[in-house]
């Protein structure tokens, strides 16, 4: 009789049809963010994730799955989704023949040499979102506020979870941090790992997040990153605080922000965060969603200069937690899931944005509206101009335009302009607007 590798496991049944439907559900809420559907191969030239996750990272050291095919291609089954995808970017050159930011979703299989235990296995899938091509931390807002719709949508609890957030800064600011970090940990190398040891003289960063050295009373005690900044935190990064605050409580979402979170991957600059479950059955693979932002990595595999925002679901242990709310599995399908697809564009033109919060506050309003299966919404943070929002859903191929400009908060409406018909009228932001907008969107 054979048997399964190691690590790997079987979906069968009931458990087959949650996964499914998982993901189609996380996939239709990607779409209605505007998103679209990107699928990479499974396997890739290894240089590419040595390069885009780092020599030091215990994955390129220890959990690489590679092979020499038979041309002596060194071969590697991806690891993870962010570098595969940065990859077809450059080579389809995207960013030159779509719209930006470039809003792209997959979801797959990954491949890491790892002890298996419950919720971590050697062959694992992911769910993951990039934005591509973005400035304003208006965008990390978004990011974050889809991760509240998709729980949201999955009926799942927030009080079950907690985000975990930090402000690591650029690779310049990091070179300082790093030899103060230096410094500080060789005062207690005879207490840390051999690995962090190791690490110690290359990268002492990895010894923040490290699965034991990481919880020693010393290590939580190392110096942050703002202790080297001369004027501590970037002003825009503490107001997009207070924002990230809002929205996580308008969701009933804790809030951590943890200053020894720092990511386990070399491409991450500035915004990382952790969705963590607090099921303490999950403490030792309590992480579901992780995710930040990067800058240097579209350029490093061949592209221009280019921000993005991404993060990635461990689908196993974010189903584990779906399974700890809803024992009955059969009976979280039969209420949770609906197979409506989303069919019309509305492009948002925010022609003020003194307040990225009720945005975000106008985009949940719409998305859960009686009629939000018929519609995707779309925001682009980095447009200033009505002309260029114009331009940007004409790329889009989009139905409708939303304007709030001067005139619009001045008057307290909102513009609404059908892009196929060209009718477009002034809608009063009252408590019946959201009816007067669906009403006009339905004609």
């Amino acid at each position: 009789m054979y048997t399964k590798p190691r690590g790997t496991r079987d979906i069968i049944g009931n458990e087959s049809e949650l996964f499914n439907r998982v993901v189609n559900k996380l996939g239709w809420v990607c779409r209605r963010f505007g998103y679209i559907s990107i699928e990479t191969p499974i396997f890739e030239n290894s240089e590419l994730f040595i390069r885009s996750i780092g020599q030091t990272s215990d994955i390129v050291q220890k959990e690489f799955y590679s092979f020499t095919d038979r041309s002596d291609r060194n071969l590697v089954l991806r690891p993870e989704g962010t570098a595969g995808v940065i990859r077809s970017v450059v080579e389809e050159k995207l960013l030159y023949n779509s719209p930006t930011p470039l809003k792209l979703y997959y979801s797959g299989p990954m491949f890491r040499y790892e002890r298996p235990q419950s919720g971590r296995y050697r062959q694992f899938h992911q769910f993951g979102v990039e934005t591509i091509g973005v400035k304003a931390y208006a965008n990390d807002l978004e990011i974050i506020t889809l991760i509240c719709q998709m729980i949201k949508e999955l009926n799942l609890s927030f009080k079950n979870l907690r985000l975990r957030y930090n402000f690591i800064g650029s690779f310049e600011q990091r070179a300082k941090w790093i030899e103060l970090l230096k410094e500080y940990f060789a005062k207690y190398q005879d207490q840390l790992t051999p690995i962090s040891q190791d690490r110690l003289k290359i990268n002492p960063l990895r010894i923040l997040d490290d699965k034991e050295d990481g919880v020693k009373p010393f290590v939580k005690k190392a110096p942050s990153l703002v202790s080297t900044l001369a004027n501590g935190f970037p002003k825009d990064f503490l107001q997009f605080q207070k924002e990230l605050e809002n929205v996580c409580k308008s969701f009933g979402l804790d809030l951590v922000f943890d200053q020894t979170l720092v990511r386990g991957l070399d491409y991450y600059t500035d915004f990382v965060f952790e969705l963590e479950s607090n099921d303490i059955k999950f403490a030792d693979q309590k992480t579901i969603v992780g995710g930040g932002r990067y800058e240097r990595l579209v350029a490093e595999l061949g592209g221009p200069e280019t921000a993005c925002i991404g993060f990635a679901i461990g689908l196993e242990r974010f189903i584990n937690e779906i399974k700890s709310q809803f024992p009955n599995v059969i009976d979280y399908i039969t209420k949770t899931f609906i197979n409506n697809q989303p069919i019309k564009t509305v492009v948002i033109a925010d022609l003020v944005k003194d307040d990225n919060t009720a945005i975000q506050k106008l985009l949940l309003t719409l998305l859960d509206h009686q009629d939000r299966h018929k519609y995707k919404f779309f925001v682009n943070y980095d447009l200033v101009k009505l002309d260029q929002y114009l331009k940007f859903a004409n790329k889009l191929n989009a139905n409708y335009i939303l304007i709030i400009g001067d005139k619009e908060k001045k008057d307290n409406t909102i513009t609404i302009k059908n892009l196929d018909s060209r009718e477009q009228i002034n809608i009063k932001n009252d408590k019946n607007f959201i009816d007067s907008l669906f009403e006009f969107l339905n004609r």
